[in-house]
């Protein structure tokens, strides 16, 4: 019976993304990997835990930027398409695109402006490399929000420029950096800033293709674009969404504020081996949101729940796969670029006892979201993020790396939970893996003779 219900959704109405999905996502593990040790084995851990910092300050601002215009592009473009009164595809895709652009790019300069005059970890003396730093965080928006846009489409391949465009150019350049013996943080930030400017070109070109020639003159201007309707709900969106998504990252901004690179160095190092747990979850979430949103639109009930139930497990079951050769993976590359295994191993086995705890969950975060909720649970993940920043503020300074490592896991966890009440509450849908198993022992009990 378990069995069962993996291979239907294996063979699903999602099932395409997904794989494909799973497939671009290995791919950017392995060479992720590869670039992460040669980066450390030329830099250091200290080194690497400088271009960690600043790449995680890039990734949070392009977050916060995007305003949860992402989420929104994931809900609203099947349903502009499906109808002839609303306005097109277009003004949300420029509108959204031009918004992040000008917030990312103040908050960028602000930031950087900040860190280098308070002396933290980041140190630029180079007019040239502050211009680098800048830039990533806007060419990171629009490369994420083009992802978003073209999940909306339901594209099989939404995430190639980022998992696959944007890190082989990283990985060629390292690879060419470290032959050559030239490796350098600036020569690295440089290199990161094309990879990011090629993926968001690769993926604003792909949504081109499927707008242009497939809109009917009735759907471009058939009215007016609402404009208000959309902030406030990518601003509700980005609320919701803004624990999972900083979690790890603004860890490792304030471990790099309050302590120091070698850290930083050790505690990335640590989240990115326990995220590789949630590769399966990840890859059935591409797929799952739209249809979601479909199915909701139809009031069809009993199709999500079954879906949820099907996702929850296969969650789990994927996580526990991955476990053994993650944990390989890890002994292995870090004994191969020499870095201690013990300062990395704690915070790693903290970090993945927390994402067990909330895979458990299921995935009701696409349910809430795709469900209309973001008001709700906006005020709810507001709460969660303050206590998120208090425990940053009360745990880092004294407990270091393993403070932050418990500060992610505990955050992960009340967040999957606090949205898997919601959906029970709202939907009546549980999407947690005790009752998805509840539910497969009941129903081989009503199956047999």
């Amino acid at each position: 019976m378990l069995l069962d219900k993996i291979h239907k959704l294996s063979t699903g109405p999602i099932a395409r993304t997904a794989s494909t999905s799973f497939i671009l996502r290995v791919i950017n593990i392995i060479l992720g990997f590869a670039t992460v040790m040669m980066i450390t084995g030329a830099l250091g851990v200290n080194g690497y835990g400088i271009f960690a910092f600043i790449l995680s300050a890039a990734l949070l601002i392009a977050y916060l930027g995007r305003l949860g215009f992402d989420s929104l592009l994931v809900r609203e473009i099947p349903i502009i398409l499906s109808s002839t009164q609303s306005p097109s595809v277009g003004h949300l895709l420029k509108y959204s695109a031009t918004v992040a652009v000008l917030i990312t790019s103040v908050a960028s300069l602000g930031f950087w402006t900040i860190q280098i005059r308070s002396n933290s970890v980041l140190e630029l003396s180079d007019n040239l490399t502050f211009v680098y730093v800048i830039f990533l965080a806007p060419t990171i928006a629009l490369t994420l929000l083009g992802q978003s846009a073209l999940r909306g489409f339901q594209n099989s391949f939404a995430l190639a420029p980022h998992f696959l465009i944007s890190q082989l150019i990283l990985f060629v350049g390292v690879v060419i950096l470290s032959v050559t013996m030239e490796m350098t943080l600036v020569r690295l930030l440089l290199l990161q800033a094309v990879s990011w400017l090629a993926a968001a070109v690769s993926a604003w070109l792909m949504i081109a293709k499927k707008t242009t020639p497939k809109m009917p003159r009735s759907d471009i201007s058939s009215s007016p674009a609402p404009y208000g309707k959309w902030n406030k709900s990518a601003i509700l969106m980005l609320g919701s969404s803004v624990p999972l998504a900083v979690a790890g990252q603004l860890e490792t901004v304030l471990l790099g504020s309050f302590t120091n690179a070698e850290s930083v160095g050790h505690y990335a190092l640590a989240f990115r081996f326990a995220q590789l747990l949630l590769l399966p979850t990840f890859a059935i979430s591409i797929g799952l949101a739209p249809q979601l949103s479909i199915l909701l639109a139809k009031e069809q009930s009993a199709k999500i729940a079954n879906r949820m139930e099907r996702v929850a497990l296969f969650s789990l079951f994927g996580a526990l796969a991955c476990l053994p050769p993650v944990m390989l993976l890890g002994y292995w590359m870090l004994e191969f670029i020499n870095v201690s295994i013990q300062l990395t191993l704690t915070p790693f086995a903290i970090i993945i006892c927390g994402y067990f705890a909330g895979i458990i969950a299921g995935r009701p975060y696409d349910l809430i979201i795709m469900g209309g909720l973001e008001k709700l649970t906006a005020k709810l993940s507001v709460m969660l993020i303050a206590l998120n920043l208090i425990g940053c503020a009360l745990i880092i300074p004294s407990q270091g790396i393993n403070g932050a490592a418990l500060v992610t896991a505990i955050s992960f966890t009340l967040h999957q939970w606090l949205f898997w009440a919601i959906a029970y509450r709202y939907f009546h849908i549980r999407t947690d893996v005790f009752y998805a198993v509840k539910l497969l022992f009941c129903r081989r009990t009503l199956t047999q003779p």
